[in-house]
């Protein structure tokens, strides 16, 4: 029999990816396509401080082969090292440029099939970039990226996470929470947050550089759906 384990976790995904691929369905019908530059395979925005839960963690290691655990434990070290050392685990919503000059990558790279693009994080399918990928490839040109928010998305497959589990369910750093499932360590970021306070801050976000179509699309989609329960 199927393990029921992580169901929530990919109704979760499901949840958002379809909704995502309506808004934009919505958005090309009244002539204004809204075209997302980001691509499977594309990890420029890896070394940028990214949160999520520690179920979604939690799935993504159980998928991890055998043999490229260690390795991935081996990174996780050194990048808890390369924060910690940094201080940017005490910094309070760290500044993205600040975060990049550290170097911290995400700890699941450099694997065959961690993370899969399957198994991404809600935070990581949240962030859609508009302009070219050298934009966020190059420091410099990062500055002038263009981004996709839609946190009513995000905060629609949170809830899937929260029918779980929500006593305890909270968002950290990704590469903290690999290093409290993989190391065994207590470890935290001064952003550690329950889920229901990371909902709160995702409907607080400065979406104002989005896109006017974007929010037409998404205003459009809750306007003719029913809210998940």
């Amino acid at each position: 029999m199927k393990s029921t384990k992580h169901l929530h976790v990919l109704r979760a995904y499901k949840a958002y990816d379809e909704r995502l691929v309506q808004v934009k369905q919505d958005a090309a019908r009244h002539g204004s396509p809204i075209v997302v530059s980001c691509t499977k395979g594309c990890f420029a925005c890896c070394k940028e401080p990214c949160w999520a839960s520690q179920d979604e963690v939690d799935y993504a290691v159980d998928n991890i082969p055998e043999a490229e655990l260690n390795g991935v434990k081996e990174r996780t070290k050194e990048w808890l090292d390369r924060v910690q050392k940094s201080g940017m685990d005490k910094i309070s919503e760290p500044n993205v440029f600040q975060w990049r000059a550290i170097n911290a990558w995400c700890r699941s790279l450099k694997t065959v099939s961690a993370w899969s693009h399957k198994q991404r994080p809600l935070a990581c399918r949240g962030h859609m970039a508009l302009g070219p990928r050298q934009n966020c490839e190059d420091d410099e040109l990062r500055k002038n990226q263009l981004f996709v928010q839609v946190p009513q998305l995000q905060s629609i497959a949170y809830k899937h996470l929260l029918n779980k589990n929500e006593v305890s369910l909270y968002a950290d750093h990704v590469d903290m929470l690999l290093a409290r499932r993989l190391l065994k360590l207590d470890v935290k970021s001064i952003d550690a947050v329950a889920i229901s306070g990371y909902l709160d801050n995702l409907c607080k976000i400065d979406s104002k550089d989005t896109p006017r179509e974007v929010h037409e699309a998404t205003a459009r989609f809750f306007e003719s759906h029913e809210p998940i329960t």
